[in-house]
């Protein structure tokens, strides 16, 4: 008997505790959220996921900035997956965003290692540079703190040229590249400030001195041009292409250079061969005035041919007088 009770008790006993146990996890476990990732975020959507998730203690490095949402979160205070109780503090870290304009030149080779290099940032290839060429890359978004820059030879793991520095505001990368058997940053300057940049027009197909006049007016300092004309003025030149690509962000101090022909070739290349009814229209769009001459170089008003007569008559040779206006002699289809 007296056996018997104990081991009624011992049994009692037993599951007693096991309640007890039972409970006390159940309470632990009630409320805890597992943690998401929020790096790489912006500080604002990272802050409005955790809390949406039931966390309500979350701070960061920036909680006095108003533009929260141009930080970007790069740590977290908790690994991903923890459960947490909602009432966790949680702490996440951001970093702020700077414009960083890199300004490279390849140093011109003459004869042997005039190899192509790769341009990467932070381990990723941004670009690529020609011997005696210019890099020019503006990056609006870089955060603060370290980076590296690293040069290669394309296509291979050496040689190459790396260079670490600091992000703490708008900065300029420059530096001449010297590369042979090896590459060297060569004059590197580290600027806390980005030179103004301009979107460089489209000034394609216009007059030399319409487009010198839009380049000026913009702050371009260097405008070049080049041409295959032996004698010519300058009002005789017609812009066919650009060295910089029509939007790209260039600085005021680099050079602009414009391959021109002369505007009697364009006209030549443009007009000859079609209907004056046709060439009048493009004339028009393009800005330029129209002095008309038969076959016998007998002036002709335009005014006096109808408009359904014009689609009859073709432009046999064409000509420039000055910069605004092209010369031509049609003659009507028989």
């Amino acid at each position: 008997m007296k056996n018997t009770r104990i081991i009624v008790i011992l049994l009692l006993f037993s599951l007693f505790m096991t309640g007890c146990g039972h409970a006390a996890n159940t309470d632990s476990d009630i409320g805890s959220i597992s943690i998401t990732s929020v790096i790489g975020w912006n500080l604002a959507s990272a802050k409005k996921v955790l809390e949406e998730q039931g966390f309500t203690n979350i701070t960061s490095n920036y909680d006095d900035r108003d533009n929260q949402d141009e930080l970007i979160v790069v740590a977290q205070s908790h690994e991903v997956g923890t459960d947490l109780p909602p009432d966790t503090p949680i702490v996440l870290e951001a970093r702020q965003q700077f414009p960083l304009f890199l300004d490279l030149h390849a140093e011109d080779n003459a004869f042997l290692n005039k190899y192509d290099m790769e341009i990467a940032l932070d381990g990723e290839i941004i670009g690529r540079l020609s011997n005696g060429d210019d890099f020019a890359l503006l990056i609006d978004h870089v955060l603060e703190g370290e980076h590296e820059l690293k040069v290669v030879k394309s296509g291979s793991f050496s040689p190459k040229a790396v260079r670490s520095f600091s992000i703490a505001g708008p900065t300029t990368f420059q530096a001449t590249l010297v590369h042979g058997i090896s590459i060297a940053f060569s004059n590197p300057e580290i600027l806390d400030e980005i030179e103004e940049l301009i979107e460089m027009p489209d000034i394609r197909y216009i007059p030399y001195a319409d487009a010198k006049e839009e380049l000026r007016s913009l702050g371009f300092e260097i405008i070049e041009y080049t041409t295959y004309a032996d004698h010519f003025e300058e009002e005789e030149l017609f812009v066919v292409e650009q060295n910089r690509e029509p939007g790209e962000k260039v600085r005021k101090a680099d050079p602009i250079q414009l391959k021109c022909i002369l505007l009697s070739e364009y006209f030549g290349r443009a007009y000859v061969g079609r209907s004056l009814e046709k060439v009048e229209l493009a004339a028009k769009e393009a800005g330029f005035a129209l002095e008309c001459y038969d076959t016998h170089n007998n002036s002709i008003n335009m005014d006096s041919i109808s408009p359904e007569e014009k689609a009859d008559w073709i432009i046999i040779s064409a000509d420039s007088s000055g910069a605004d206006t092209a010369v031509l002699h049609i003659m009507k289809r028989r």
